[in-house]
């Protein structure tokens, strides 16, 4: 066999997405879905724990930074229900803004401890999944005759089973929850630049 068929024999062959293959891998996860919606729901409360630091910051800006002399004051939403709040209950300025930096720091903790919660929900969901696919993978192998091995190189087949199903692994644990995190973080950031100011979120 020629050196350009072997690299070609290699090469990757087949469409960018194949649904029918991406529903057969999906099956895979089934078993375990309890640990998928559990991560879905803790990738949305994430994604909600990192709007409350912008939305704290823009309240300490617009209550407690004093203004240049002459301006006009400009609130947002959340600041005017903030300064409601903090004169219904008679609390100085002073206090404001440390209560304003407390919220900012729980958020800070809260997302940490969910992001945590949530890697290792997927990490154990991924494992598991490696764990189904390779015992399928290897069962198979064993079923197999004595001649596929002749015509098929080993170390291939080892890649298959080993570095294949790896980055099949990374598929499910980061790239699925990652995309759908960023899409969520996404579009809860465009929904607050709307509810804050609909006609500067258009500019």
């Amino acid at each position: 066999m020629s050196e350009a068929a072997t690299i070609h024999d290699e090469e990757v062959i087949g469409k960018v997405y194949d649904g029918r293959l991406m529903r057969r891998l999906l099956a895979y996860v089934k078993p375990h879905r309890t640990l998928l919606v559990a991560a879905v729901v803790l990738v949305i409360v994430s994604s909600l724990l990192q709007l409350v630091g912008p939305l704290a910051t823009a309240v300490a800006l617009d209550l407690f930074v004093e203004q240049e002399a002459g301006a006009e004051a400009v609130r947002s939403t959340p600041s005017v229900w903030t300064a409601a709040w903090l004169e219904s209950r008679g609390i100085d300025d002073e206090t404001g803004i440390l209560l304003v930096a407390a919220v900012f720091m729980a958020s800070l903790i809260l997302t940490f401890g969910v992001l945590y919660l949530q890697g290792y929900l997927m990490q154990l969901m991924g494992q598991y999944v490696l764990f189904d696919l390779r015992s399928e993978v290897f069962a198979r192998l064993q079923r197999l005759p004595v001649a596929y091995f002749d015509r098929n190189p080993i170390g291939r087949l080892v890649t298959r089973v080993t570095n294949d199903v790896d980055a099949l692994n990374e598929l499910f644990t980061a790239g699925l929850v990652a995309i759908f995190g960023d899409v969520a973080l996404l579009l809860g950031i465009v929904t607050v630049l709307f509810w804050l100011s609909w006609k500067l979120a258009l500019v």
